[in-house]
């Protein structure tokens, strides 16, 4: 307005919008040379706003401001909240880490009961692998000594059962700590040749009997948790070495992942049930035979420690008879 009247720079103007809507109008007043106040107002309300481009971002500054300084707080509250979510995933696999209580009050009481129930978790998990390593040392004591009063028998085929027996009881007790202590979730990971691990395993194989062949490169080097490693790979070897005459381990080197399949040309395991045993305590009896030692626990054993190196453990049925282990590990 001074711009179109340069006379009003000393009437010192003043406007105001009073109202909202289309009830609006506007108010103003100017001083006259007499030093006397003038004021005036529009007659009809404003019935047609400006909406520059300008008014609009001047609206529009508090509201981003806002936004982010509710974005700000919004984060700082939900950060206690992406640390409980965090800890809940590492319960029962790492040593218990205490939260600091932060952030609302129904927050800090949610915290608090999280440490008191993975503090009560973690004592059941020490309890409980205390009294099986406890119970599996018990019980050898007197099968060892049952495998020494049967040497004590004279009679050959009495001492073969007797024998049988006492190993299949062994088997029994071994898959049932190896799968119930988690004695394996201690042990840490170090660089291993599993080349030279797959080459140990089929030679130990082949000692015992079995047609076992391994295939692939001299050296191929990973940092893997090495006892449960090799047990799963046992087992697998094991199996098919049960169930068929010939088995090969083979390994292979990815530029993103590492394969290891051991396969076998026995009856395989049918579709409907590849799922199924995969489970703990499970044995088919279409597919493999009864006179298998242990629980059922040998795949079970495997899955869990295959998912400990962050792999993938599948099985399928060959098209050319027979089954499949396959186990895909990443490079790290």
């Amino acid at each position: 307005m001074v711009e179109w009247e340069p006379s009003l720079a000393g009437a010192n103007p003043h406007l105001r919008l009073v109202g909202n809507g289309r009830k609006a109008v506007i108010e103003g007043s100017v001083m006259l040379p007499d030093g006397s106040k003038m004021q005036f107002a529009t007659r009809e309300p404003v019935h047609e706003l400006s909406f520059s481009f300008d008014r609009i971002l001047l609206g529009l500054a508090p509201a981003v401001l806002i936004i982010l300084i509710g974005g700000v707080l919004v984060r700082r509250t939900l950060l206690p909240m992406r640390q409980l979510a965090q800890a809940a995933e590492r319960v029962g696999s790492d040593e218990p880490e205490e939260l600091a209580e932060a952030g609302p009050r129904e927050l800090r009481r949610v915290i608090r009961a999280f440490n008191r129930m993975q503090a009560r978790i973690h004592r059941l998990i020490e309890d409980r692998t205390q009294a099986l390593a406890a119970v599996g040392h018990d019980m050898r004591t007197p099968l060892a000594r049952l495998r020494l009063r049967a040497d004590a028998v004279e009679d050959a085929e009495t001492h073969k059962a007797i024998q049988s027996d006492i190993s299949e009881m062994e088997a029994m007790i071994g898959s049932l700590l190896a799968y119930l202590s988690g004695e394996d979730e201690a042990e840490p990971r170090v660089p291993v040749d599993l080349a030279a691990l797959c080459q140990t395993v089929a030679d130990d194989a082949r000692d015992r009997g079995g047609d076992v062949r391994y295939n692939g490169p001299d050296h191929l080097e990973r940092a893997v948790r090495p006892g449960a490693l090799k047990r799963a790979l046992v087992n697998l070897v094991e199996n098919g070495v049960h169930h068929a005459e010939h088995v090969s381990i083979v390994l292979r080197g990815t530029e993103t992942e590492i394969v290891l399949r051991v396969q076998d040309d026995g009856p395989g395991i049918p579709a409907e049930s590849i799922e199924t045993v995969m489970q703990p305590f499970v044995r088919l009896d279409q597919a493999r035979t009864r006179d298998t030692l242990g629980l059922g626990l040998g795949l079970s054993i495997v899955a869990r420690a295959i998912e400990a190196e962050g792999g993938t453990f599948t099985l399928r049925n060959r098209n050319s008879g027979g089954l499949s282990a396959e186990i895909r590990l990443p490079l790290t």
